[in-house]
């Protein structure tokens, strides 16, 4: 069938032996491949969690007992659960407001410096016969981000300029001159661009209860690819960003698709706000909250659409136990034929 056609048609393709890294997204909900040679770099929204993960068993042991594979090192990552988990705690429960990632942009920016084929990008320079250690000069700095983004010339500098606001970069000679000036040393602080990554991952933290990608219907506007996050107390519904974290082996930092951060909310309401669950039997994937949101003091529907009835009966589970500890009473869960169960 012409459909069937379309489904297996090429987009993209790489040699596996160019697979340098698979990183296992929050809740194995998504992974991304990452290729050296030839770089490019892959995100694959898979929306549930044993599905992901048998995938990436399956693979993973493909890998290690095919002769031709096994002396290729590839690296099977989970900082970016961290890094979402992070994400999430800053962005959607503390609500912090910031309106690009700076942080990790001059994190990135950094990294690149440091191992760059550009000779003494950073290094001991000296200004008025006095030697500064681990510094670059400034214009040498703005033609090399040239080269590794794709920003204007224009760009570079307004990016430079935020850098240096957002004291990520400083002027080692102390000369306050508020813009950056091409013939002033200039130093990453590196205590200001830690982007923080936990070493020991908890997958089941207590502030955290559920992060899981949907499609949603809230009243007439309708949502692909977005994650539901519960909290103890709330529900939220955000877009992602999935260029984030930025690729480790892309040659230039496309900023249009990195400036945004992880998540922007989409919805949010109260576990309190619940009024009542509905399971479609009709369709294992789907299921209906009604809310009385608490600002307009109205009712809301979320019509939310999983990939697997899994996925359905984790959300399910998952509401339960902060609703029935607040409320002291059991969730009402209906079913579509009007029958209610606890």
């Amino acid at each position: 069938k012409e459909t069937d056609r379309k489904a297996y048609e090429v987009i993209a393709q790489n040699h596996l032996e160019n697979l340098g890294y698979i990183d296992i997204g929050c809740n194995y909900q998504t992974f991304r491949m990452e290729f050296k040679s030839d770089p490019k770099c892959f995100t694959v929204i898979v929306k549930d969690k044993k599905r992901c993960s048998s995938f990436l068993n399956y693979f993973y042991g493909y890998w290690s007992s095919t002769d031709l594979l096994r002396d290729y090192n590839v690296c099977l990552s989970r900082e970016h659960i961290s890094y979402t988990y992070s994400n999430i705690r800053n962005q959607l429960l503390a609500n912090k407001s910031d309106s690009n990632n700076i942080c990790e942009i001059g994190k990135t920016l950094h990294t690149l410096a440091l191992s760059s084929s550009k000779i003494d990008l950073i290094g001991d320079k000296k200004f008025k016969k006095k030697t500064f250690r681990d510094c670059f000069i400034a214009h040498q700095f703005l033609d090399w981000m040239l080269e590794v983004t794709d920003l204007s010339p224009l760009e570079v500098t307004e990016l430079a300029n935020e850098l240096l606001t957002a004291n990520i970069i400083s002027n080692v000679t102390n000369q306050d001159t508020g813009n950056i000036r091409k013939e002033h040393l200039y130093r990453f602080e590196d205590e200001n661009i830690t982007v923080p990554i936990s070493v020991d991952i908890d997958e089941n933290p207590t502030d955290i209860l559920l992060y899981l990608l949907i499609d949603i219907a809230i009243d007439d506007n309708f949502y692909e690819n977005v994650c539901l996050v519960v909290s103890p107390d709330d529900m939220y519904i955000a877009q992602i960003n999935f260029a984030l974290p930025i690729s480790r082996v892309m040659p230039k930092i496309q900023f249009a698709k990195v400036r945004p951060l992880q998540f922007m909310i989409v919805a949010k309401q109260a576990i309190t706000s619940i009024l009542e669950v509905e399971a479609d039997n009709s369709s294992s994937t789907q299921l209906l909250l009604k809310l009385c949101d608490e600002s307009e003091m109205n009712e809301i529907k979320w019509t939310i659409y999983t990939e697997s009835d899994y996925s359905k009966q984790v959300i399910i589970n998952t509401l339960k136990e902060p609703y029935e500890k607040k409320f002291g009473i059991d969730l009402s869960i209906l079913v579509n034929d009007g029958s209610a169960s606890a």
